[in-house]
């Protein structure tokens, strides 16, 4: 029964974003739902960035890692995920700019 649900809203989610932004046209509903996925991959690399966390320095336990590397690796995920959020998030704020 929840599938149903969701697909309706799926499928009327043309009409709603229509009725709340009638100034958008098919590009900008295109852009926003890339700009959805970006934001959402974001959130995911957020969650899971305790694991890698964890397998990194694991990794560099084991001697798989230097440990340069290792905090190499550490740094990039520590602003990655909130980057790709940020810049989903702008590109959401951008597109529904009239």
């Amino acid at each position: 029964m929840p599938t149903n649900v969701f697909s309706h809203l799926l499928g009327s989610l043309p009409s709603i974003l229509s009725a709340a932004f009638p100034y958008l046209d098919i590009s900008d509903e295109i852009v926003l739902g890339l700009a959805a996925l970006v934001t959402l991959l974001g959130i995911r690399l957020c969650w899971l960035a305790s694991e890698h966390r964890m397998s990194i320095e694991e990794d560099a336990k084991d001697g798989k890692l230097t440990e340069e590397e290792a905090r190499r690796r550490i740094n990039q995920l520590v602003w990655s995920g909130p980057a790709i959020v940020i810049a989903g998030v702008a590109m959401i704020a951008l597109t529904l700019l009239p």
